[in-house]
């Protein structure tokens, strides 16, 4: 699931980096191999944007 999310985040073109908690070896390493992944599909992309998040709706766009 995390390296799904991942993928998810980088295949924006607005998105050039992320910032990901890690507390331990194991963590860094999974994250690091995510990265090397190959890029989610466009159609695997269109089906989880429909359940991305819109911060204005709970924020007021702040």
């Amino acid at each position: 699931m995390t390296d799904v999310a991942l993928k998810f985040i980088l295949a924006r073109n607005e998105v050039s980096s992320i910032l990901v908690s890690m507390r331990t070896v194991d963590q860094v390493e999974r994250h690091c191999r995510a990265a090397g992944r190959r890029d989610l599909s466009p159609e695997i992309l269109q089906h989880l944007q429909r359940h991305n998040w819109r911060k204005g709706i709970w924020y007021s766009g702040k």
